[in-house]
């Protein structure tokens, strides 16, 4: 029995450790609030890399979700973005920064930004959308899970 607390301590302490990050491959949208987002998945490191760089639009109801494979104070940077950005910072489920409004580059001078605390996921919407749709620092988010099939798992 001692052998059984010790393991379910270290288990917890674990968890408690890595955090909670959503299951990548069958997330496929984010609801913060009444809002709801469909996003794409960036979890590996290229296409965390890659991100939105180079598009010209995203959507109003649209988002990229950065799954980090760790939880830290991770930068962020608008190379080769041509529109605007809403960067939402997640611990797990809470949103704990938001930089508003990120530029895109003018010349050399490319935005970086990093949130105050470690995060383990991260949002990108639209330039404005947390503003007008009442997004703020403790709101809680849940991720929405779809089935290989596409079914809902709930």
């Amino acid at each position: 029995m001692k052998y059984l607390a010790v393991i379910i301590l270290l288990i917890g302490g674990l968890v408690g450790l890595f955090g909670y990050r959503p299951q990548s491959d069958v997330v496929d949208r984010i609801t913060i609030g009444e809002n709801s987002f469909i996003v794409e998945i960036a979890d590996s490191e290229a296409e965390r890399a890659q991100g939105l760089s180079g598009r010209t639009e995203l959507g109003q109801d649209k988002g990229m979700l950065f799954i980090m494979s760790s939880r830290d104070r991770h930068v962020f940077w608008m190379k080769d973005m041509r529109f605007p950005l809403d960067i939402i910072w997640i611990d797990g489920d809470t949103i704990v920064d938001i930089d508003e409004n990120v530029p895109v580059p003018v010349n050399d001078d490319i935005a970086r930004v990093q949130p105050s605390t470690a995060v383990n996921v991260v949002l990108e919407i639209e330039a404005g959308e947390a503003k007008r749709l009442g997004i703020s620092v403790g709101k809680k988010v849940t991720y929405t899970k779809k089935s290989p099939t596409g079914d809902s798992l709930f």
